[in-house]
C-alpha cells in the first residue's frame, strides 16, 4: 500500500515492512538533492509508524543507484552550495541511517555504485541479485567517496576498501558477499521475497532488542560521525575545487578519458 507520494521515491507499506524504493529509473536513481531529501522524509516516516518493524530500500528499474548526480554536482556555482549539499542535505541523512531505531535492509536490485554504495554500507543488512556491481568510481572524475573513505575500513576492511577506492574498479556480487558489504545473493525474481523471508526471521526478536542491538552494532559509526564531516569539509574546500575536478567531470560528461594535473 502506498502511504505517502513523493517526485522522486516511492514510500509503500508491507506489514511489518516500510518499502522505500529510490524512483529515477532513467536516471539509474541518481542521488539529487531531491532525492537525498525525500529519502530522509521516508525514513522518518518508518521510524514514527509503530506498525513497521524494518525498512527495505531498493531501487526502480534495473539500478540500485548508480550515485551522486553528476550534473547537479557539476552545476554548483560557489563554495556555499557545495557546503549545502554536502553538510546541510547529505549528512544529517547519512546520521539516519545509523541512527535509526528500525533494521534497515538495501534490497541491491541492480548496480550500486558511488553514493549507492554508500547506501548499502549505511544498511544494517543486504541482499543482492545476482550480477551486481558495487564501485566506488568517484577518484575517476576527480573527488573521493566520503562515507565509504570513513566508514568502509571498519565495515569491510582497510585493504578492501583501498583496492575499491584507489582503482575505482567494480566488485561483483560474490566478492560482495566474501568481503562482508551484503549478507545473500539470490536471483533477480527472488529479491523481495527474500527480504520478506529475511524479515519473518527477525520479528522473534522483540522490538526493544533490535533497538539495543542495531544501537551498540552502529555506536562505532556513529562516534565517526564527526570524521565524516571533516571528510566533506574536505571534498567542498579541496576536491570540489580542484583543477582535476573541472577536468574529471567534464570528460565524464564529455565521455571521454580525464587529462589528470594533480591539482
Amino acid at each position: 500500500m502506498v502511504e505517502s507520494s513523493f517526485k522522486h521515491l516511492i514510500y509503500e507499506k508491507e506489514g511489518k515492512i516500510a518499502w522505500i524504493t529510490l524512483n529515477r529509473p532513467e536516471k539509474l536513481n541518481a542521488l539529487n538533492r531531491v532525492l537525498w531529501h525525500e529519502l530522509g522524509e521516508a525514513l522518518d516516516l518508518a521510524e514514527k509508524d509503530e506498525d513497521v518493524y524494518a525498512i527495505a530500500v531498493t531501487g526502480a528499474g534495473r539500478a540500485f543507484c548508480a550515485g551522486d548526480d553528476i550534473a547537479e554536482l557539476n552545476a554548483l556555482q560557489t563554495v556555499k552550495d557545495a557546503y549545502n549539499l554536502f553538510l546541510n542535505d547529505i549528512f544529517p541523512i547519512v546520521k539516519k541511517f545509523l541512527v535509526c531505531s528500525k533494521p534497515i535492509i538495501a534490497a541491491v536490485n541492480g548496480l550500486a555504485y558511488g553514493g549507492g554504495c554508500e547506501i548499502v554500507m549505511l544498511c544494517d543488512l543486504a541482499i543482492a541479485v545476482e550480477n551486481t556491481k558495487f564501485a566506488q568510481p568517484e577518484g575517476r572524475i576527480g573527488v573521493f567517496p566520503p562515507i565509504a573513505s570513513v566508514f568502509a575500513p571498519y565495515l569491510i576492511g582497510r585493504k578492501t576498501t583501498a583496492k575499491l577506492l584507489f582503482t575505482g574498479e567494480p566488485m561483483d556480487a560474490k566478492e560482495a558477499l566474501e568481503v562482508g558489504l551484503i549478507n545473500q545473493i539470490v536471483p533477480a525474481e527472488k529479491l523481495k521475497d527474500a527480504v520478506r523471508e529475511l524479515v519473518e526471521k527477525m520479528l522473534t526478536v522483540a522490538p526493544i532488542s533490535a533497538k539495543l542491538i542495531k544501537k551498540d552494532i552502529n555506536r562505532q559509526l556513529v562516534e565517526r560521525l564527526e570524521d565524516l564531516k571533516d571528510s566533506l569539509h574536505n571534498m567542498v574546500l579541496v576536491a570540489l575545487q580542484s583543477e582535476d575536478y573541472k577536468e574529471g567531470t567534464a570528460a565524464f560528461l564529455a565521455k571521454r578519458k580525464p587529462v589528470w594535473k594533480g591539482k
